[in-house]
């Protein structure tokens, strides 16, 4: 027993190391919060703010008779053919109902080289390939000279009895429609050829569709279209055909959209902060009146975090740009993700605390899964990307069931990653609340007759539910917010379209604020802070859902 004074020295010690380190994690959280706030107020001061707003044509000038606003939707669709040339509605066409990254070879058909890949240009071949200028051609945008080429080297028939010969005698021994028997190659229709290649053509893929593009009946299947167009090709459609696509199936809303962003081409030459709108209006008019672009602007005050902006679908401009298409992504993958991981996660919880034995074997087991809640979140990325979006492409595309214009990299995939993302994180959680049920249920539940499974089922579960519910909604407040392990899987894609089911190409809210963050653009910044508190509401809201969840459920099962 050490004496008087030492013991009284020792505590002495103790307690101003102890105060010390107090101290420190107090400061440490001090230092943290004010962090926090400090961020906070950054990103509010980004979300609104004065901004100079201008147009390549004013919408007084598309409108003078009334306000842009105020125009019916079959107004609006005739502005838009009077002022749009064919090339760009039919890129408005394909990005707003089809989506931007749709398959190409669907729209317009293959390019030569997808149709002979084997006779891509070799120099050291060149007489027995493809020049690299015709191999990237379409098909249906070839011209007689270059029909023959194709048909000679792809086909291996001479090129002389393709020019000089009619289909019978060319075509001799190969399959061909009595119709065109007397027909030299050069006299036939683009249709006419792609009949002719389908029918001699190496491989099963090459059909007509392939070779010129799917007809407006199947690529919008689903969609409205009017019959008359129903046989055609995309790419024969005449202007007022792709107006009524626009006008048959957007809203006036997302024609109102269409005609700021391609017709008027709405911009956002300069924005200020809300800090700076405050405080130096008259700085902001000087500065807006002593320059030539900003002059011929007017000057609005933005909110750029708006409903509006929440329920607006994704487009290219800032200026008329939302979340919606995001928010949705991220939606579709968060559910999927919970029913892939919560039946797993609960599952393995149950075998390991109620039925596993006390072995080295699940001992290593255990220890693993509490490692792998450490892992870096970027490699499950890449374990994504290798099983889910390559691996298994057959399934997560959806091509197993007739989807044609997707890949592996689609929702399921996400999904399918985030879930290994959390599940040793629902395992833990769930673990935790089962071995929390005390053993005094167990025992009277096996005192009255019940089976294991019966106790684990009608008993322990229901005991340790808001537990395991807590768990799982803090490890998706962890899923929405991660943008690594999805930006390797594929949710980069630039997409107008909401996804609409598991096989859907996507984008998520964290990497629409990553892609908006790294554009120069005005505007891009005050839409990705508008998009950063959107994130950071969604997250306060799951984790007051799981305070609140956890303590009406351990009220209602204490009686």
């Amino acid at each position: 027993m050490p004496p008087e004074s030492a013991l009284a020295r020792t505590l002495r010690a103790r307690r101003v190391t102890a105060s010390g380190w107090s101290s420190a994690f107090f400061l440490a959280n001090v230092v943290g919060l004010v962090a926090l706030i400090v961020l906070l107020l950054n990103i509010i001061n980004q979300s609104f703010g004065y901004a100079v707003v201008n147009y390549a044509i004013k919408p007084s000038e598309l409108s003078p008779d009334k306000p842009l606003e105020t125009l019916s939707e079959a107004e609006l669709a005739r502005l838009l053919e009077d002022k749009v040339n064919r090339n760009r509605l039919r890129a408005i066409v394909r990005d707003n109902l089809l989506g931007r990254q749709f398959s190409q070879i669907r729209l317009s058909g293959a390019q030569v080289i997808n149709i002979f890949p084997e006779r891509a240009f070799d120099p050291e071949r060149s007489d027995q390939t493809f020049s690299r200028a015709l191999g990237d051609k379409r098909f249906s945008t070839l011209n007689a000279r270059e029909l023959v080429t194709v048909f000679s080297l792809g086909l291996g028939i001479p090129r002389e009895s393709l020019e000089n010969e009619p289909i019978s005698v060319a075509f001799s021994g190969k399959a061909f429609n009595p119709a065109i028997a007397d027909k030299k190659l050069s006299e036939l229709s683009i249709l006419e050829a792609a009949e002719l290649l389908a029918a001699n053509a190496p491989r099963p893929q090459v059909t007509v569709d392939y070779l010129l593009g799917d007809p407006i009946e199947k690529l919008f299947e689903g969609r409205n279209f009017r019959p008359e167009v129903a046989e055609k090709r995309y790419d024969e459609l005449a202007i007022g055909e792709y107006i009524d696509l626009i006008e048959d199936n957007l809203d006036t809303t997302q024609l109102y959209r269409i005609i700021l962003r391609d017709v008027a081409q709405l911009r956002y030459d300069r924005a200020w902060t809300l800090i700076e709108s405050l405080t130096n209006y008259q700085g902001i008019l000087a500065e807006k009146e002593a320059s030539d672009t900003l002059r011929e602007g007017d000057l609005q005050f933005k909110a750029w975090l708006s409903l509006d902006f929440i329920l607006t679908e994704l487009t290219a401009s800032p200026a008329t740009t939302g979340l919606r298409t995001s928010l949705i992504g991220s939606l579709w993958v968060i559910i999927l993700t919970i029913l892939i991981a919560l039946p797993l996660g609960v599952g393995a919880a149950v075998y390991l605390e109620e039925y596993a034995e006390k072995n080295l074997l699940n001992a290593v087991i255990e220890t693993n899964i509490r490692n792998l809640a450490g892992v870096p979140s970027i490699i499950y990325g890449m374990l994504g990307l290798a099983i889910f979006v390559r691996a298994l492409e057959q399934l997560t595309s959806g091509a197993f069931i007739g989807i044609t214009d997707s890949n592996g990299r689609t929702v399921i995939s996400a999904a399918f990653t985030m879930a290994l993302l959390i599940l040793p994180v629902v395992i833990i959680n769930a673990q935790e609340a089962i071995r929390a049920v005390p053993s005094s249920i167990r025992e009277a539940s096996y005192g009255v007759g019940a089976t294991k499974w019966q106790t684990t089922a009608r008993q322990v579960l229901p005991a340790a539910f808001p537990g395991i519910l807590t768990g799982l909604i803090l490890s998706v407040s962890r899923a929405i917010g991660e943008t690594a392990p999805l930006l390797v899987v594929g949710g980069l894609t630039f997409t107008l379209i909401d996804p609409n089911g598991p096989f859907s190409k996507f984008s998520v809210v964290p990497i629409q604020i990553y892609s908006w963050t790294a554009d120069p653009a005005t505007g891009f910044r005050n839409v990705a802070a508008a998009a950063i508190i959107t994130l950071l509401i969604v997250l306060l809201l799951l984790n007051t859902t799981a305070i609140v969840l956890r303590q009406r459920l351990s009220k209602s099962l204490r009686g």
